[in-house]
């Protein structure tokens, strides 16, 4: 059987405070057709403070008019990152959903959503109960949901594996960062953790680490640390029968100098 050829998507991160729009432009210059578009949440600005192509608030017509315009540039959407609070809330779970939906009118086959924190056994169990509705909408909308590594209920493979065990939906799947994962975790070995991992991961973001924990500078894939093996990596996912893009993420320091963000969307 053929290997299938790498499909390369970019996060709009790696265009720093060009963002989305920037990422509309520049990327088919690089001959590259697939993006990662966050839909943020209305109000809040990115750490680059970049404009946001569509938030929670974006209305149909903007939805569709940004859809045309992916068209008409020859591009599509890998992944769509739906950044909300912590998800056994019920005001973030409604947050995530209008996410979803807005993703899905777009065409994007795969979300990615950070759970946060679940602290004590209700939480936790709200959060299962949460993430079956997600799920469920996902399901009718014919979009996949991906969990990332984040702070919180989240921050490791057996967490996260833990989580999707407890969920156990088929719409709920794993989203594989190795840069976040290292810098959320001290003495973790990403090749490992994909491993216990590789077959629940429906997305995958090349994203390096700088070595530093708890931090947020990401590198360009191959210049950080060293600690991550990106061809190895793609081999263990590979060999899982893997069949989504690879998409980089590149972020670093530089902010724009006029305008701070209060929160990173």
């Amino acid at each position: 059987m053929p290997r299938q050829p790498l499909r390369i998507a970019l996060h709009v991160c790696c265009f720093g405070s060009l963002g989305g729009r920037g990422a509309l432009d520049l990327a088919p210059q690089a001959g590259i057709g697939l993006l990662e578009v966050p839909i943020r949440t209305a109000g809040y600005l990115s750490r680059y403070g970049d404009e946001p192509l569509l938030t929670d608030e974006s209305s149909p017509a903007e939805v569709g008019a940004l859809a045309r315009e992916l068209s008409d540039r020859g591009l599509a959407l890998a992944a769509v990152p739906c950044p909300t609070g912590p998800l056994h809330r019920p005001e973030e779970l409604t947050r995530a959903v209008t996410k979803l939906k807005l993703a899905a009118r777009l065409g994007a086959p795969v979300i990615t959503c950070d759970v946060g924190d679940a602290p004590g056994e209700d939480e936790q169990r709200r959060l299962v109960d949460h993430l079956r509705q997600l799920g469920q909408t996902a399901d009718g909308e014919g979009v996949m949901v991906t969990l990332e590594f984040s702070r919180g209920f989240t921050r490791n493979h057996r967490y996260l594996q833990y989580l999707l065990r407890e969920v156990e939906h088929p719409r709920i799947r794993a989203c594989f960062d190795p840069g976040l994962l290292h810098s959320l975790n001290e003495e973790i070995y990403s090749e490992v953790s994909l491993a216990k991992l590789c077959h629940l991961v429906k997305h995958c973001r090349w994203r390096d680490f700088d070595g530093v924990s708890g931090s947020r500078e990401f590198p360009p894939p191959g210049t950080g640390s060293g600690c991550i093996n990106f061809v190895r990596m793609h081999q263990i996912l590979r060999d899982a029968g893997y069949r989504g893009a690879w998409s980089l993420a590149i972020e670093t320091a530089i902010e724009a100098p006029d305008r701070k963000s209060t929160r990173l969307n």
